[in-house]
Formats: C-alpha cells, structure tokens, sequence
C-alpha cells in the first residue's frame, strides 16, 4: 500500500478541524469557557492549514504553503494560550505576538528568495518544534499544578510530535541530495503518524482537562458548602447557647426576685409578732408589773420568732448564694460531735430538751462541709420539731454505712407522718411539710437539704413515714 502524504494532511486536518467541535460542544458550559474557546479555535485552524497543505498542487501555492503555515503559527499561539489560561495565568501576549511575527517574516522571506524545499522545511521545523515543546511544556506545568492525568496525556501527545519533527528535521539536512517537499519517506510517515496522535489525544486530553477541572471545582464547591454549613451550624449552635445563657439569666433574676419576695413575706409578719411582743414586755416592765414571768415568757416568745426569722434568712441566702453548682464545694474532716452540738445551739432550750443523739457507731469523724451540713441537719429538726407534738420527742441517730462507705443520719419525729399527697413533692421548692403547729414554715427548708445533698454527691429520704412519726435519713458518702 503506497504512502501518500498529501492525502495524510487532508485526513489529519479534517480531524484537527472536526475534534474541535466535538470538544466545544462538551466544555463550552465549563468554567474553562475562554480557555475552550481558544484551544477550540487554535485546533480547528490547524486542521484547516493541513486541509491546505493537503491541496497543494491543485490550489495556489501562496495558498497551500504561505497562508497554510501562517494559520499554523496563529494556531500554535492559541493552543499555548488556551493551556496557560487552564493554569490560571494569563498569557504573555506581547512576546507571543513576537515570536509569531519573527515565524511569519522568516517564512515569508523564503517564499520571497524562493528558498529550497529543504531549508523551507528545516526552518518550519524548528519553529514547529519549539512551539509544539512550548505547548508541551505548559502542559506539564498544568499535571504538576493539578495532577490531572488528561494533562499528562496532552504533554506526552505534543512532546512526542516534537520529537517526530526533530528527527524529520536531521533527516532532511543529513540528505545529500535536493529534498523534495511531501516527499514520501519513513521520517515524513512518522510525523504524520505523530500529528494524528497530537490530534486525537491532545484534543481527547484537553476535554479531559476541562472535565477534571469541573470535577475538582464541585469537589471544592462542595468542600465549601460543607464548611459554610458547619460555620452556619457552630453559629446556631452559639446563638442556641446564647439564648440558653439568657433563659438561665433570666430564670435565675426571676429566682433571685421570687426568694427576695419569700423572704420578704416570710420575714416581715415574724418581725411584727417580735416587735409587738418586745413591746409588751417594755410596756410590763414600765408599768412596774409584779408579773415578771409574763414579761419573761413574752422576750422568749420574740426571741423564738427572731430564730425562725433567722433560719428563714439563712435558707434564703443558701437557695441563693451557697449551693451555686458553678462553685466548687470543699470540704473537710469534720468532727460529728461538734457537728450536733452546733446545730443543736440554734436551738431554743425548750427545744434542745427535746431532742435526743442516740450514737450507733464509734466513727469521730465525717467528711463534708460543715457550714452546709448543719444547716441540712438544722433544717431537718426544725421541720420535726413543728411537725411533732409540743412535748415529743425528737431522736437523731447516728449510723455508719459500710457498702456504700457513708455517714447516716437520721432525724425521727412523733408527728402524724407526711401527708400521702405531699410525699412526691416533698423537696422541692414551695413544698411545706406539716408544721402545722408552729404556721412558720418557709416552704425551703427540705428542699434546702435536697440541694445540700446533692452538693454533697449524696441524698436525703423518707424512710418511716406513719401516723406516729415520720423519718427523715442524709446519706453523707465517704471516700473517694
């Protein structure tokens, strides 16, 4: 099968002018739409200069050879430039334009000396060279950028299209005799053979640019909607937060202003019983009254109403101020003699006299906090105390516990026993646990001890409640 060159051209270039279009049609929606554009153009011009120089002999030679090759030139900058937009960059149009006009005069100039076929032939060849080794450089530059394969291919295409065009270049100043263009010959097939690659994998390689390229866009799209949608996500979540902290805010203000209101109410009519009753007593003693045990017996009973007073203030500051959970709670080793005693000194006499310490373990000492637990455990016998008859007994024990390691105490009244209603409320705020003898009752006083037990990592419960009594136990845990 004989080898026709011109014929080859003609296959060539209709596949350098039909791939564009094809390519076009697939990238044209892409973000490389300029880059598309220009390397869609600069391909089709270089089909349309090998359909040209396929021609010649039957077309003008100004036609088939000078206009042909200057298409080429034009065609070799927009390819070039068509990469160096894919990289991001843009071209550098003053020294392409140089180096295509230094192309067009020195090929002009031998068609003008009607110089031979050979040197023609040499001097096309090394601007073809270095042009197609520019192109391959810059893809190159693009895989080594962004490692798309497609790149590498479109490299590999056109630095083997150079290397074609060298060795048809040595062949021809090696050849002795004059070289005849378009001459059939194994270095002209392998160029041939060498522009069919560049024109089918370099077009191949530059869809698969464009496509990669899209790919790594949404890849980074995506990437970007993600982090847009975590930061929109951390805002809420911060904004959620925020309303928290304010809700909180705003529970604890309506709490602070509720337990001023309590104290207040609870504070103010005990205040006016003491000052009615002191003023009795002044009024006894300037009338010069042998009825010094009335007066006596009223200066106690406004001493008895300052310790409620008192035991009010001292719930009310710890509900607001003590068992802050954001406060870390120390404790220490605190003797439970001394724990007893203090807490039964804020007590009247009257009713110290009433209560009994019954000791069933030979433990001295507890860890806790001291100030909290005698105000648990003062709680606890005030509410026994006015829940019981005037003259029962109260009996604290106290007890160790060996699994779980804790101090027990348990406070046992002789009252009627916790209405069965109140029993599921009984600590919490508000709930008001019988002392229907004494009407003081602050509605804090065991949901005080709650607090403080929890603080504590313990508990208290009822643990005896019945028409004749009801007991009231705080598990203090020991250990780590």
């Amino acid at each position: 099968m004989n080898f026709h060159p011109q014929t080859a051209l003609q296959v060539i270039g209709f596949l350098y002018v039909a791939l564009p279009f094809v390519a076009w049609s697939i990238v044209r929606t892409s973000d490389y739409r300029q880059s598309a554009w220009l390397w869609s153009l600069g391909s089709t011009l270089y089909g349309v200069s090998f359909v040209l120089l396929g021609l010649r002999g039957q077309l003008p030679d100004w036609l088939t050879l000078t206009v042909a090759n200057l298409v080429v030139f034009t065609a070799w900058v927009l390819l070039g430039s068509a990469l160096i937009r894919a990289l991001g960059e843009r071209p550098p149009l003053a020294r392409m334009l140089g180096l295509w006009l230094l192309a067009c005069a020195s090929y002009v100039t031998m068609r003008i000396v009607d110089a031979s076929d050979g040197t023609r032939v040499i001097v096309v060849s090394s601007f073809y060279v270095f042009a197609s080794s520019w192109v391959a450089w810059t893809a190159a530059r693009l895989y080594r950028h962004t490692r798309y394969r497609s790149a590498g291919l479109v490299s590999g295409a056109y630095l083997f299209f150079a290397l074609a065009l060298v060795v048809r270049g040595l062949s021809v100043a090696l050849q002795k005799q004059e070289y005849r263009a378009f001459a059939p010959g194994a270095e002209v097939a392998v160029v041939y053979i060498a522009s069919l690659v560049a024109a089918l994998y370099g077009n191949l390689g530059y869809i698969g640019i464009t496509l990669e390229s899209s790919q790594a866009m949404e890849v980074a799209r995506t990437v970007a909607l993600t982090r847009e949608l975590e930061q929109r996500r951390q805002s809420e979540l911060r904004a959620t937060e925020l309303a928290q902290l304010l809700h909180e805010r705003e529970q604890l203000l309506m709490q602070r202003e509720a337990l001023l209101a309590s104290l207040a109410h609870e504070v103010r009519q005990p205040l006016n019983n003491a000052s009615a009753a002191l003023q009795s007593a002044r009024a006894a003693i300037l009338q010069q009254s042998n009825d010094w045990r009335r007066a006596g017996a009223t200066l106690q009973r406004a001493a008895d109403v300052m310790s409620h007073v008192t035991a009010a203030v001292d719930n009310t500051l710890a509900d607001a101020v003590l068992l802050d959970d954001a406060l870390p709670l120390e404790k220490d080793d605190v003797d439970i003699d001394t724990l007893i005693d203090l807490t039964l000194g804020d007590f009247a006499p009257s009713e110290r006299e009433r209560i009994q310490v019954v000791r069933e373990t030979l433990t001295r000492t507890a860890t806790m906090h001291m100030g909290l637990m005698r105000l648990a455990l003062r709680n606890l016998l005030a509410n026994a105390l006015g829940c019981s008859p005037a003259n029962a007994q109260i009996t604290i024990h106290i007890i160790e516990s060996e699994e779980p390691l804790a101090l027990l105490l348990d406070v046992a009244d002789e009252g009627p026993g916790v209405p069965v209603e109140l029993i599921d409320r009984l600590f919490t705020r508000g709930a008001r646990a019988g002392n229907a003898r004494t009407g003081l009752s602050h509605g804090l006083g065991l949901y005080i001890v709650r607090r403080i037990m929890e603080r504590h990592r313990g508990q208290v419960i009822l643990i005896r409640n019945s028409p004749a009594g009801a007991t009231f136990r705080v598990v203090i845990p020991q250990g780590a």
